[in-house]
């Protein structure tokens, strides 16, 4: 069974704020507040917010292994 981030990486290409949540099971004000706080990674075009699909599965890899305690 692929991951998340297999199927991220196979795709590639951008993804916006609503589509990331949906993908991360998020409310899509949750990805914008870790968006403005610089803990995903994201850019503008022209105003739009953009995600990289390849950086958001290195996040979430960077991520799997993070001590919760």
């Amino acid at each position: 069974m692929e991951t998340l981030c297999n199927i991220l990486r196979s795709e590639g290409g951008l993804l916006d704020a609503g589509e990331l949540a949906e993908l991360l099971s998020l409310h899509v004000k949750t990805i914008y507040k870790l968006l403005r706080k610089g803990y995903l990674p994201g850019f503008r075009i022209d105003g739009a917010i953009r995600i990289d699909r390849r950086e958001v599965a290195n996040w979430l890899d960077a991520r799997r292994n993070l001590k919760l305690a």
